[in-house]
């Protein structure tokens, strides 16, 4: 195979941002057959893969890139600071249902996660992770939404076959070794099944209704029920006196006010703490009282 083949596109390749696709190489080279522009694309992989050199020749996202290697990144960034742009979870976990369940409808997403995701939607699109692919024959044509070339670059993918399996992620998480099983290999009771992927696995037939918010017993969200009535004596107190003719108030008392005691004289208020004095006791029948009146007559008894 000729050399200069080669070699014009090493040079392709260095010179292009992005990764070139096979039909942009044999674009570029008219006069070249697409089987030979393949076939030196496999030997300079092969050529820069048995030399280990700092750079390398990858397939991201369906095209051909020359890059410089993995381990090299450590002395990069000594070299050439820049801010670092990291997702926040919740724009990972929308991303990955996108790429999962590609194309899908936002609705769908929301379903998913549980969560509205106007917002995150329109932070990926912006960092051309996420791409419009249309509108769904439904009412209201509601947007479809796909991943970018941009995500299989980021994520150093192929293409979207290259996505891992449920499997491969829960060996990365440490899931299956974390989680304790039995003899049989079942979940004992008291522990609940781990989060998987099953959910992003495209359903056939359309998406499922939406359900209502309810709480736990079942019942309509709180927020939603409608108000309380308010109490009458409650607009009865925003009548103040002031408002009310001095005959009037002086007539009314306030409502839900308690009643003041009724006004006692002086005389008859003891003093307090002190106990009431205990009643005399009557004299006797038989008794006489001291100095009530002269003693009788004394009778002769001769004279008797």
């Amino acid at each position: 195979m000729s050399r200069d083949l080669k070699t014009i596109i090493e040079a392709l390749l260095f010179v292009s941002e992005t990764p070139l696709t096979l039909a942009q190489l044999c674009q570029v080279l008219e006069d070249k057959q697409r089987d030979a522009v393949k076939q030196a694309l496999e030997d300079l992989v092969q050529e820069y893969a048995q030399a280990e050199r700092a750079v390398e020749i990858a397939q991201v996202a369906g095209g051909w890139v020359l890059r410089t290697r993995k381990e090299m990144a450590f002395w990069l960034r000594k070299l050439k600071k820049q801010q670092v742009t990291r997702l926040s979870k919740a724009a990972l976990e929308t991303l990955s249902v996108v790429a999962y369940k590609q194309p899908v409808l936002k609705a769908e997403i929301e379903r998913i996660r549980g969560v509205e995701v106007g917002g995150i939607l329109r932070t990926l699109m912006e960092k051309n992770l996420v791409r419009v692919a249309g509108r769904e024959d439904l009412p209201g044509k509601p947007l479809i939404y796909c991943t970018t070339r941009r995500f299989l670059e980021v994520f150093d993918l192929k293409d979207l076959n290259d996505l891992p399996t449920l499997e491969e992620l829960e060996k990365l998480a440490g899931i299956a070794q974390d989680t304790p099983t039995d003899i049989d290999g079942e979940l004992p009771l008291g522990h609940p099944p781990s989060p998987t992927l099953d959910d992003l696995i495209p359903v056939e037939g359309g998406l499922p209704p939406l359900k209502e918010a309810e709480t736990d017993d079942g019942e309509p969200d709180e927020w939603d029920a409608p108000p309380e009535p308010e109490d009458e004596t409650d607009q009865g107190d925003a009548n103040t006196p002031e408002d009310q003719p001095p005959e009037a108030a002086e007539a009314e008392p306030e409502t839900g006010s308690p009643q003041e005691p009724a006004a006692v004289p002086d005389d008859a208020q003891g003093e307090p703490g002190v106990p009431d004095p205990e009643p005399e006791p009557e004299p006797e029948a038989d008794q006489e009282p001291e100095g009530s009146g002269e003693e009788p007559p004394k009778t002769d008894p001769e004279a008797a």
